[in-house]
């Protein structure tokens, strides 16, 4: 037998006006008609009568005057509702007078030319101050940006508070910032100068955003990567470009707006390499290995290799001037994200002239690009393109000044030396297949029969090992630029890679 809870009905009140009947919540908010008539045919007199209202209309004050006192048993009938609309109405009242006096007395405080800019440079560097605090806080506490923004918006709401207390505190709050963007706005941080290049998702082709919007009766539209894969194909459709957009559109405050699908960041390595020898003592550290006493028979760094000593006089005269500076580039990918599948490739240079014990360090190295997720590690050819055009200009030097030459432009040369990179990174940077290949070694022509896990790495025969040279390197590598088809194309690879 199921037992039905009975809920307790409430009493009706009724309002002593009118005679209806009402819930008490109800009753709270009911206006009578009969009540509003009563009370606007009061006399004057009646509302003397009134401490509260006397105390603020009558000039004479009574000595004896004594306010109401509100026991814990009226506390318990008092109207809550009512008393919180009350209050928020003469808050809001009260914020609006209290602006309209801030603003009056900020107009009269800034015709005063000297202590009103005086004040506002208080006011910009204490936020400066604060904002360089929580970044450093950010950086040595790993904090993300995330829960900086969050943070930010808890200082501003703090400032917003405290806003109507007094001019500076209203100043405060309008000039902090409220998030990231507007962080790195007001302390001006130095732009990274990156170029940033629109990259094709299906063949990782770059070309610049203005080369891929197109106007169309007055409409931006996407172009289509032009890119043709196999251009000496014997059939006419495998000659066709790639057609893939390289745009999309995006909704930015209520405006569309097109962005590349892939972002290529590249950084000019002049630009980089003028921030360096404007640097003090740059160019007198790279210039500290030539005092080096090290016997002939022991390698201890890379200037007693045969690359270095190559360009040193053996073959070319590069390092025996200054300003000459030898450089070593490394590509590498990483994940950015610790729970996301998400790999993101650097590439990056680093100048060898330096002591070992600086070369490596985060100020001196160069970074060069940031290849972005391709959901594979992609072909680096079209990402180092920007890099070797501006490599050959680099060989014949950038005139630019420096820290110890401030008035008269010197020119600086770069040539690069080595590639010190993982041996796939390696492989696919300098046009080898993988180490996993037949002819996997990127010394020799050894070639390794088998298929995938049943490679034969036998026969360490060295006498019978070919060695590579340039020449015909660079031959090989137009032969398979040249293939008609992917799988000639695979062949070449196979047998001569």
């Amino acid at each position: 037998m199921k037992m039905e809870r009975k809920r307790k009905r409430r009493e009706p009140k009724t309002c002593s006006g009118c005679g209806e009947e009402y819930s008490g919540r109800h009753l709270l908010r009911h206006t009578c008609p009969s009540n509003q008539t009563q009370s606007s045919s009061d006399d004057v007199g009646m509302v003397q009568s009134d401490p509260l209202v006397n105390s603020v209309s009558d000039p004479e004050i009574p000595q004896n005057l004594t306010l109401p006192s509100i026991d814990d048993e009226d506390e318990d009938n008092f109207p809550i509702e009512e008393e919180v609309q009350m209050n928020d109405i003469c808050f809001s009242e009260s914020s609006d007078d209290e602006e309209e006096l801030c603003d009056i007395d900020i107009n009269a405080f800034l015709e005063e030319e000297e202590e009103s800019s005086q004040e506002l440079d208080n006011i910009n560097f204490l936020i400066i101050s604060v904002l360089k605090v929580l970044l450093r806080w950010q950086s040595l506490f790993y904090v993300s940006d995330l829960a900086l923004s969050y943070l930010l918006l808890l200082v501003k709401s703090i400032l917003y508070l405290v806003s109507a207390t007094s001019e500076f505190t209203q100043e405060l709050y309008k000039k902090f910032p409220s998030n990231l963007y507007q962080l790195n706005k007001s302390i001006s941080f130095r732009n990274d100068m990156f170029r940033k290049y629109a990259v094709c998702p299906k063949c990782f082709a770059i070309y610049n955003f203005s080369e891929c919007v197109d106007i169309i009766e007055g409409d931006e539209m996407s172009k289509k990567c032009t890119n043709i894969l196999f251009p000496n194909h014997a059939l006419r459709h495998f000659r066709k470009p790639c057609g893939e957009f390289l745009l999309k559109s995006v909704n930015i405050n209520g405006v569309k707006k097109l962005v590349p699908r892939k972002n290529f960041c590249y950084k000019s390595i002049e630009e980089s390499l003028q921030i360096l020898v404007n640097r003090e003592g740059f160019e007198d550290l790279c210039e500290t290995w030539r005092n080096r006493n090290v016997p002939d028979e022991i390698l201890m760094d890379v200037y007693d290799g045969n690359v270095w000593k190559c360009f040193n006089g053996g073959k070319f005269n590069f390092f025996t001037s200054r300003r000459n500076y030898g450089i070593m580039l490394n590509v590498d990918w990483f994940q950015p994200f610790k729970y996301t599948n998400y790999s993101v490739g650097a590439i990056y240079l680093t100048i060898l002239n330096l002591p070992r014990s600086e070369r490596f360090k985060k100020k001196n190295v160069i970074l060069v690009g940031l290849i972005p997720d391709m959901k594979s590690e992609p072909p680096t050819n079209t990402f180092i393109e920007p890099l070797v055009e501006e490599l050959k200009q680099a060989w014949n030097g950038f005139c630019m000044k420096s820290f110890n030459s401030p008035s008269q432009p010197v020119i600086f040369k770069l040539a690069l030396i080595c590639v010190g990179c993982d041996v796939p990174a390696s492989r696919k940077l300098c046009g080898f297949l993988g180490h996993a290949a037949t002819k996997g070694c990127n010394k020799c022509m050894k070639a390794f029969e088998g298929g995938v896990g049943e490679k034969n790495y036998g026969g360490f025969d060295i006498s019978l090992w070919e060695h590579r040279n340039l020449e015909d390197h660079k031959e090989i590598v137009k032969k398979i630029v040249r293939s008609k088809t992917k799988s000639s194309r695979e062949k070449l690879e196979k047998n001569m890679e």
